[in-house]
């Protein structure tokens, strides 16, 4: 074959690769410009919307994976969950979601999630970046875990995850906010009613769905504070709660789970004589030290404005990340300016 020809050949193969991608593109641009025509002729009916998602909360399995609960600063966060935030898109109507990789390379990954709103033209849009790291336990006797780097299957697990986050995060800024607030009630209700109805089962398959995590009995029997057998109704909701989070990879168990120091006990049980009491001795009278003063914290309105003026300036995930781990340990903060600033950084990495 002469150079003219295979010059020519790959001329073709490179207008050919060209026109396939402009088709793409249009068949994209015709799809998009026909879902927002339909979503135009067939507007959404709000009462009907809400009548599916209210209908759908009141089935207990759904209900049962529709919230989460993590620890967060001292305080439990609660929340509505990727399948409650899908299936209030689903019935909201007229709304296109899902997420793309922006940005990928050896050690790190960054995925966007975005929801649009057909009717009103509105998009929502948030970025997750994460290492592409699996935490998995170490072989041997040593016991532990460690940081190893993901086969195909856990990174697509981690890509679908990170996701899935962002895109539950999307949808909830487009649906009203009354709406998501009755939704969750109501499947607090649902599951709350339904464990009230057999509560020794439920509180078997706790048991049993926190052994596939690897977390043993006694384990959540130290997080209630008593005997299972003791867990009333809202206690097994938070149980059902805490181990969706954990499923979903937004918390781990030992987030849950404070130290505590353990009492040595003797392993002689040998009984021991009874010692004669000692005189008592007679003390002088020393007059006791002053108490000392509390610690006095500054100002907390202050502090949080300034915490609200750094967090403004930032323009990185990283950035924000450092202000949030300064109020975590600052110990000028009370529990409520710490939980309120943190709160604040997860909304400016939402917005970056």
């Amino acid at each position: 074959m002469t150079t003219e020809n295979t010059t020519e050949l790959a001329t073709i193969d490179t207008q050919s690769g060209e026109m396939a991608v402009s088709a793409q593109q249009a068949m994209a641009r015709h799809e998009i410009e026909g879902a927002l025509i339909m979503a135009h002729r067939m507007p959404r009916n709000e009462d009907a919307a809400f009548g599916k998602i209210a209908k759908a909360c009141e089935r207990f399995v759904f209900a049962g994976s529709a919230l989460y609960s993590y620890p967060r600063g001292g305080h439990q966060i609660e929340g509505p969950s990727v399948n409650l935030a899908r299936l209030m898109g689903r019935c909201w109507g007229n709304i296109r979601s899902g997420f793309d990789i922006i940005h990928d390379d050896d050690d790190v990954r960054t995925v966007r999630g975005w929801a649009w709103d057909l009717e009103s033209n509105t998009k929502e849009h948030q970025d997750a970046t994460f290492r592409k790291l699996v935490q998995r336990k170490k072989k041997g006797k040593s016991g532990g875990t460690e940081w190893v780097k993901p086969d195909e299957r856990d990174l697509r697990e981690l890509n679908n995850k990170h996701g899935a986050i962002c895109v539950r995060n999307c949808l909830l800024h487009l649906m009203p906010p009354d709406f998501v607030e009755e939704a969750e009630r109501m499947c607090k209700e649902t599951v709350r009613n339904g464990i009230s109805e057999d509560a020794d089962d439920h509180r078997r398959k706790m048991i049993r769905a926190f052994g596939g995590l690897g977390v043993r009995p006694e384990e959540i029997e130290e997080h209630l504070g008593h005997p299972l057998a003791q867990a009333s109704p809202d206690e097994i909701v938070e149980l059902r709660g805490i181990y969706k989070s954990i499923a979903d990879g937004n918390s781990i168990w030992s987030d849950y789970t404070s130290e505590k120091k353990n009492t040595p006990v003797s392993d002689d049980l040998t009984p021991k004589p009874k010692a004669l009491p000692k005189p008592k001795a007679v003390k002088p009278q020393v007059a006791e030290p002053p108490e000392p003063e509390p610690k006095q914290l500054p100002d907390q309105q202050e502090l949080r404005t300034q915490y609200s003026a750094d967090i403004a300036k930032c323009n990185t995930v990283a950035a924000v990340d450092a202000i949030a781990k300064r109020a975590k340990v600052d110990a000028d903060l009370d529990d409520d300016s710490r939980f309120e600033i943190v709160s604040w950084t997860e909304e400016r990495i939402s917005e970056i």
